[in-house]
């Protein structure tokens, strides 16, 4: 094992011990620093040469089967690693900057899918969806940004179909999060020509009972999914939008008419992640104080389905209909500032950045 293997190995350890998400290698006209994101927050860990660094974006790009000598284009990998028995699965992102090329390394530690209810601060809001994972066709879909958990959420879910009525599960994914002998998992291979949309089709002929699909990033992929909502399937997939409403109006955009949406849409959740105030010293403290573990980074969600679902399709359909009053994310974040979990300056801060 060379200097640069041990370096890199030794980078990714650290990133874990943090329980970092990400690590994020940012170049500079003279250097290059080293962040990682910690519970949502970018923390500064080290600063490097250019020269160091170019040896450990070469390092990373051939572990992954990147190409090398490519520097113009962005590219996308995947690699796996086990530290102390624990296996780690790594996804990598270049993009080409005036400097160097910017990486960043998603640590997807392989645990097993944490219970349902403990993702979440207020499990009763998010239970209905273990309802509609049992259901035998339809489409949920869960919304949010990058890093909020939506995968996560989704993987306990399909614990749930599974545990609950012995459902075969198909997984499309780019690339697989978490390895699960329970699904069946399906990695998006694009340079092969297996995308989301080819993966979804061969899925369709393989008898599943849930299909769940990484992410709605096309029309094709929307119609796709849609049309075998329509068939008798149940699909569950992801989607990036701000809320619950904004994902119904980038399936229109996508040319999903409102009467198919009536017709399949069972729900959609939009979640945030966050960090809880720490129980012993009563503030958003980072670390935690010694000894506590209470606090945790948990979701928050936002869940449109039923009576509100189909009366927000109406009012999309019909503007003279008021807005359906149900509740919202900021409900959520109001709610749990007056329980005291979270800083009373936190839904300003939520707003700002939302």
């Amino acid at each position: 094992m060379n200097d640069i293997e041990i370096l890199c190995l030794d980078l990714i350890k650290t990133a874990m011990e943090q329980d970092a998400s990400d690590i994020h290698f940012q170049p500079k006209k003279n250097v290059v620093r080293i962040q990682f994101r910690v519970r949502g927050d970018i923390q500064q860990h080290d600063e490097i040469s250019q020269q160091l660094y170019l040896r450990i974006l070469s390092h990373f790009k051939f572990q992954a089967n990147m190409d090398i000598g490519e520097k113009r284009r962005p590219q996308n990998g995947s690699l796996s690693r086990t530290f102390k028995n624990r296996q780690l699965n790594v996804r990598l992102s270049t993009l080409p900057t005036p400097y160097s090329e910017s990486l960043v390394l998603r640590l997807l530690p392989q645990e097993n899918n944490t219970n349902f209810p403990d993702l979440f601060l207020f499990p009763h809001s998010a239970f209905p969806l273990t309802a509609f994972i049992l259901q035998n066709a339809g489409c949920l879909i869960i919304t949010g940004p990058t890093g909020c958990g939506k995968t996560t959420t989704i993987y306990s879910l399909l614990q749930v179909a599974i545990a609950k009525s012995n459902r075969r599960v198909i997984t499309i994914e780019d690339p697989v999060e978490k390895v699960n002998d329970a699904f069946i998992q399906m990695e998006v291979n694009e340079k092969a020509g297996l995308t989301f949309a080819e993966g979804f089709k061969a899925s369709l002929r393989h008898d599943p009972d849930i299909i769940m699909i990484g992410e709605i990033r096309d029309v094709e992929t929307a119609k796709i999914a849609i049309n075998a909502a329509l068939s008798g399937h149940l699909i569950i997939t992801t989607m990036h939008a701000k809320n619950t409403l904004g994902a119904l109006y980038r399936l229109i955009e996508f040319g999903i008419p409102i009467s198919d949406l009536k017709q399949t849409i069972t729900a959609i959740a939009t979640q945030t992640l966050v960090n809880t105030i720490c129980q012993s010293c009563g503030s958003d403290c980072d670390p935690p104080c010694a000894d506590n573990d209470d606090k945790r980074r948990l979701a928050l969600i936002e869940l449109l389905s039923d009576e509100d679902l189909n009366a927000t399709l109406n009012f999309i359909q019909n503007k003279t209909i008021s807005v359906p009053n149900y509740r919202t994310l900021e409900d959520e974040i109001n709610k749990a500032i007056r329980l005291g979990f979270l800083p009373k300056t936190f839904n300003k801060v939520w707003i700002d950045s939302s």
